[in-house]
């Protein structure tokens, strides 16, 4: 479902569009699952990764797999829109 998001870094107020399931039970535990397991607790590179990398936003990051590089429509790799 089309719920619409943004993930955020205050207090710079920057922040990235998220297209996708953003209520918390889908965007709030991929967040939580990337920060405990992808990214080991750094807190500083996963923002700068979800933020500074991609300020394009995001189609989705739901189920996927940050061990591939982002792209849009790249199953299962985060669809980003930077590659548009």
């Amino acid at each position: 479902m089309s719920t619409r998001a943004c993930i955020g870094r205050m207090p710079e107020d920057r922040f990235v569009y998220h297209h996708w399931d953003g209520y918390p039970e889908a965007l709030g535990k991929t967040l939580w699952d990337l920060y405990h397991g992808h990214f080991a607790g750094d807190l500083v590179r996963m923002l700068a990764v979800l933020i500074d990398e991609h300020p394009a936003g995001w189609s989705s990051i739901i189920q996927s797999d940050f061990s591939r590089k982002p792209g849009y429509g790249r199953d299962p790799a985060p669809a980003c829109y930077l590659s548009w």
